[in-house]
């Protein structure tokens, strides 16, 4: 089974500054093969303390460069 990417748009997104140019893109990669790409990430370490508590993400990438893997 081939590697799933979702680009995480807008609507789904619940940081109002996520809705405002600029930032960082991050990208988690997940047990499962899923990736998500979330583009204007303003605090990519708080990010990455959020969302690696979900044990199934196992690499995030911040504008291109590994910053997390499991």
């Amino acid at each position: 089974m081939g590697e799933k990417v979702i680009k995480v748009l807008d609507n789904y997104r619940t940081n109002p500054e996520s809705h405002i140019p600029g930032g960082s893109v991050v990208e988690t990669f997940n047990d499962k093969g899923l990736r998500l790409v979330y583009d204007k990430i303003k605090n990519p370490g708080a990010y990455i303390k959020r969302i690696t508590k979900d044990v199934s993400i196992i690499k995030v990438y911040v504008d291109g460069e590994l910053k997390f893997e499991r």
